[in-house]
């Protein structure tokens, strides 16, 4: 066990029970702002892509002349949708970053704590790492796949004279490669596994 170890430890454990204290907040943070009484509905807010109609909405430059405007990203907000749909929206969006954060750290801990004890390359270990990757990218396709199917039904059922209005997918597949070489990593702690009890089969 080194000092560094030690500390990564310390901060893992800081770290998740910061993010269980900050998710419990946000969920008393919404169910507050959707039943306050502040003189207006809260407001449901969704990314937008949309195409413009330019015999509706032209487009001209004086250097450039007529042109049209293809596809564009936004903000939509709706404000008479209800504490409800507010409610479910606000919750899932944030369960949806909160959830696999927790389920990480709560793994991440567990792997440091048998590498404070001295034996870092554990059986459980190898597991543990590799559901931290799979747990990454799966999260990541879900969450991406729930928001777009969310988004995509409400914009099938909102209109916008002179816009057609279309739901955002926004994987990352930065986040999708960072679970790769998590997985991949949890095979090299397999190797190292391995050699462990080589080693101890030959002393």
């Amino acid at each position: 066990m080194t000092n560094l170890t030690l500390f990564l430890k310390r901060i893992t454990d800081i770290a998740y029970y910061i993010a269980i204290t900050v998710f419990g907040i946000a969920i008393v943070a919404v169910l507050v702002v959707a039943f306050s009484d502040t003189g207006g509905e809260p407001s449901v807010n969704l990314p937008v892509r949309f195409a413009v109609d330019t015999a509706t909405v032209p487009l001209e430059s004086s250097l450039f002349g007529a042109g049209m405007l293809d596809t564009a990203l936004g903000e939509a907000s709706f404000q008479g949708s209800g504490p409800g749909w507010f409610i479910a929206v606000s919750i899932l969006g944030v369960a949806m970053f909160a959830v696999p954060a927790l389920f990480v750290l709560s793994l991440l801990r567990r792997v440091l704590a048998t590498v404070v004890e001295g034996d870092p390359f554990a059986e459980a270990n190898v597991r543990r790492i590799r559901t931290i990757g799979l747990l990454v990218i799966i999260f990541e396709l879900l969450r991406q796949t729930v928001g777009f199917a969310i988004e995509a039904l409400v914009m099938s059922t909102t209109e916008m004279p002179g816009f057609t209005l279309q739901a955002v997918y926004e994987g990352s597949l930065t986040i999708i490669f960072v679970g790769l070489v998590v997985v991949v990593l949890s095979e090299v702690f397999r190797y190292g596994r391995q050699l462990q009890l080589d080693s101890d089969l030959t002393v």
